[in-house]
């Protein structure tokens, strides 16, 4: 029998089919493609952190690297050997013919605070004290523990640090490695929080609001909160509970390395936290997390690196304090080895734009990035396809050793989100450009 449809109708059916294959195109978005590995030397040795702000207000983002140091001279200062940092000027421009990055500056923190054990962990670039520029906070994790804060001065750096924080608090050396900067207590004055790399604490420190990006290290005023584990090894800070006393305020979470837990602190306001740890049995030796909204719900989550298991765990949250997670959250990081890659750095965005959030990791053994590319819409639906994709960090063979903490920053402007990774075998960092490649034909 043949049917007769009105102008109407087949309109209607032509405009369904057209939204149809336009919303199956997009849901097959072409895997990232990144311009060939660029790799350039820190001038220090054995890079391991990385952070990136426009520092100069020149409209680029630019970057900071922590040099952990390593071999003779770590007690001498100006000695590339010993423990620095990095500070790498963006040009702007990273056409082929161009390197992107100016020739580094290096800060030398050897004589800082304790010679030898001033090796600095993560590093930070925020607005510490009355100027419109980020400074450069760091952790150091020998000797007493350390934060040293650099004054920006019209997008320089000098070589003493305008604060030098000693962590030896009622009796305890809390030597630092993971590091969050953001206004704790909600003065408009940026705060710190450190994870102590050989205690199980988390100790939070005050702006004074005086200016300098000093702080606040009176009777009661430090805040040292113990959570669960063998070390509380890196820190973010996020909103996991949206009714806590003020919703500004930002809770902390912690990965806590060498054991099977995670802990959330709820931010209770006058830098008091209220601790809530949380068993992750079987799975152990978390070594780094990184906070983004994987999900539409509105709610952060987190996403950890499991060194051990050689996967990428995936926690939701619910605004609630609850973070989900189940057997479908484990992302394999490498298929071709067994367990034990040694995954260490984590970050997370929108590498396609106007894509969900993804995932992006570090091994330690091979010279190479893994990306998880999320599944669904908006910020998608908590979920990332599998297998990872593997790029290459090395520009030419044998140029890049362990790499450590990968960053996610837009470093040409283009608004695509490019890669960065510290490499600490071979002294140098690597960067992969995003050049997008628009929807399948």
């Amino acid at each position: 029998m043949r049917t007769n449809f009105s102008p109407a109708a087949i309109s209607t059916a032509l405009l369904f089919s057209i939204l149809t294959s336009a919303a199956t195109a997009f849901a097959q978005a072409k895997d990232p493609v990144f311009l060939s590995p660029v790799v350039f030397d820190t001038g220090g040795r054995s890079p391991f952190a990385l952070a990136a702000a426009d520092i100069d207000n020149d409209g680029d983002m630019d970057l900071v690297v922590t040099n952990e140091g390593r071999g003779t001279g770590l007690q001498l200062g100006g000695d590339p050997n010993g423990p620095t940092i990095s500070v790498f000027t963006n040009t702007g421009d990273w056409s082929p013919t161009s390197n992107g990055f100016l020739p580094p500056t290096l800060l030398f923190l050897a004589g800082k605070c304790e010679g030898a054990n001033c090796q600095p962990r993560e590093i930070a670039l925020m607005q510490m004290n009355s100027g419109t520029t980020p400074d450069i906070v760091v952790t150091t994790k020998n000797g007493a523990g350390y934060v040293l804060v650099y004054k920006n001065t019209a997008g320089t750096f000098p070589q003493l640090p305008a604060v030098v924080q000693n962590l030896h608090f009622n009796g305890t050396d809390h030597r630092a490695n993971g590091l969050v900067v953001t206004d704790i207590d909600n003065d408009g004055f940026n705060d710190v929080g450190i994870a102590s790399i050989f205690d199980k604490t988390v100790v939070t420190l005050l702006n004074d609001g005086l200016g300098q990006g000093a702080f606040k290290t009176g009777e009661g005023e430090v805040g040292i909160w113990t959570v669960q584990g063998g070390h509380a090894f890196d820190l973010v800070w996020g909103k996991f509970w949206n009714d806590s006393p003020n919703p500004q305020l930002a809770d902390l979470a912690t990965c806590n390395s060498a054991h099977d837990s995670i802990s959330l602190l709820r931010n209770m306001g006058a830098n008091s936290f209220s601790v809530t740890n949380r068993s992750v049995t079987p799975y152990h030796d978390y070594r780094n997390v990184v906070r983004k909204r994987f999900n539409n719900d509105g709610a952060h989550d987190l996403a950890y690196v499991s060194g051990f298991e050689g996967e990428v765990h995936v926690f939701i949250g619910d605004g609630n304090g609850t973070l989900s997670h189940g057997v479908g959250d484990e992302y394999i990081i490498d298929t071709r080895d067994p367990p034990g890659t040694d995954p260490f750095g984590i970050d997370a965005g929108r590498i396609n734009p106007g894509s969900t959030n993804d995932i992006v990791v570090t091994e330690k053994k091979w010279p190479e990035v893994v990306v998880f590319l999320g599944n669904g819409s908006g910020k998608g639906n908590g979920t990332f396809k599998t297998p990872g994709l593997h790029y290459s960090l090395e520009s030419q063979p044998n140029t890049v050793a362990n790499p450590e903490h990968v960053l996610l920053v837009d470093l040409n402007d283009d608004g695509l989100l490019d890669i960065v990774t510290a490499n600490s075998g071979t002294d140098n960092i690597s960067v992969l450009i995003n050049t997008f490649q628009s929807i399948q034909p």
